[in-house]
């Protein structure tokens, strides 16, 4: 249902602290006393422990921060929701919009989504849970289109 993730020491990171960036993630550990971990992005939508119901998340960015580049892709947040009808997840980062989605593959936020909800250390390491719960938020459905009315 899982697999523990190990990478080795020179290995590219996609979750870190916003407040302990350091250079998209990289560079030495000693930055990262909040830690600095990689999300598999290749592992099949859905896994884990399957909702019964439809879930909403807001996910706050895991790396890089907002760029107030007007050209740039990112964003200081992404939705990802799981929808119970198709028994999907799905997430608005460009990500998972321009490949993971026709791959039927998760991105890191909709993989972090999934570990948290499970609380499955995935890295033997009680910081990665620490900061899913700080960048990862469960909302409700009226929250949600409150959101999108804005």
């Amino acid at each position: 249902m899982f697999s523990v993730h190990f990478l080795p020491a020179a290995a590219r990171r996609n979750l870190c602290s916003h407040t302990q960036n350091q250079g998209n993630c990289r560079g030495s550990a000693d930055h990262y006393s909040l830690g600095r971990f990689q999300i598999p992005t290749d592992l099949e939508n859905p896994n884990g422990p399957r909702p019964d119901k439809d879930l909403r998340f807001k996910v706050v960015y895991f790396k890089y921060g907002h760029n107030r580049n007007s050209n740039s892709t990112r964003s200081p947040t992404y939705d990802v929701i799981f929808d119970n009808s198709i028994n999907k997840w799905k997430c608005d980062c460009p990500h998972f919009l321009s490949s993971q989605q026709s791959l039927n593959l998760c991105c890191k936020h909709i993989q972090g989504c999934i570990d948290l909800r499970a609380a499955f250390d995935r890295f033997n390491d009680v910081r990665y849970l620490d900061l899913l719960g700080d960048h990862l938020f469960q909302i409700t459905e009226e929250e949600y289109n409150n959101m999108m009315a804005e």
